[in-house]
């Protein structure tokens, strides 16, 4: 088998990839057949959801501990875009399932691109670790 030839992407190659489409997660709690459609974030979701962990002053936001409530917030939206659930539903959503709200979680970062759960862990120790640098 020959080995294809190298080639460098190019900026605007990048800029024109597409974005990945919406997963369905699977709810049998709810019933056979319920889902929820889970969106990818782009790279600026993404930088402005890590920088959510951060107060004002640049100290570990109280809401970092909600971080993987936050995330369903963001993600988990209808078949057209709207969201499933407001901020004001942080509260609720840590009270639900907890493999139902894995299971969203996973899919949100996998959709994104982004590694496993532990990128969540991740984006909450970094606003302690700006403030301590």
């Amino acid at each position: 088998m020959a080995m294809s030839e190298r080639r460098v992407a190019t900026a605007a190659q990048l800029k024109s990839a597409s974005q990945p489409k919406p997963r369905d997660v699977a709810v049998p709690e709810l019933g056979e057949g319920v889902v929820v459609p889970v969106w990818p974030m782009t790279a600026l979701e993404w930088t402005r959801f890590q920088l959510a962990q951060q107060d004002k002053d640049g100290k570990p936001n109280p809401l970092a501990k909600q971080v993987r409530q936050r995330l369903v917030v963001k993600c988990c939206r209808t078949d057209d875009g709207q969201p499933i659930f407001t901020s004001e539903d942080i509260d609720d959503i840590g009270k639900m399932n907890a493999g139902i709200v894995e299971r969203l979680v996973d899919a949100a970062l996998e959709v994104s691109g982004l590694k496993a759960t532990a990128s969540i862990d991740t984006a909450a120790k970094n606003s302690e670790e700006t403030q301590a640098a």
